[in-house]
């Protein structure tokens, strides 16, 4: 299992290598917001099982520490996207537009990296398209 932590670590390395510093900047703002949502507010889409396992870890490791990649999931992406990132995220246009960008090449990335499975991946990849026009 590949933790949230560790594909968004390579997710960020490899656009390191491929990206302009300021373009960079700008993708580890929108995983540092992605992972803050995660850490924050994820677990209330998890199964009274893995919310059991995750109230057991909390203290010691967040979110994206415990659980793998198959946790990043459509119903997240929407709360995400439609109330955490405009009520915490900064309200600058720039900054919308640059969510809107690179939440798409993040999943996408996860998917080809085989961290997310097709139909998950699709359904997130809708919402995202849905939302884009509002940020």
């Amino acid at each position: 299992m590949t933790t949230i932590e560790k594909a968004l670590e390579e997710f960020l390395s490899e656009q390191k290598r491929l990206l302009k510093p300021r373009t960079y900047d700008e993708y580890e703002e929108v995983v540092s917001f992605f992972k803050w949502y995660l850490h924050g507010f994820a677990y209330v889409y998890l199964s009274e099982e893995d919310g059991k396992y995750y109230d057991e870890l909390c203290d010691k490791k967040g979110y994206c520490e415990i659980f793998g990649t198959e946790y990043i999931r459509s119903t997240g992406m929407r709360s995400f996207l439609g109330d955490f990132i405009t009520r915490k995220g900064p309200c600058s246009k720039t900054f919308m537009k640059t969510v809107g960008r690179v939440m798409p090449e993040l999943i996408n990335w996860l998917h080809e990296k085989g961290h997310t499975e097709d139909e998950e991946s699709n359904k997130i990849n809708v919402i995202i398209k849905e939302f884009k026009d509002d940020l």
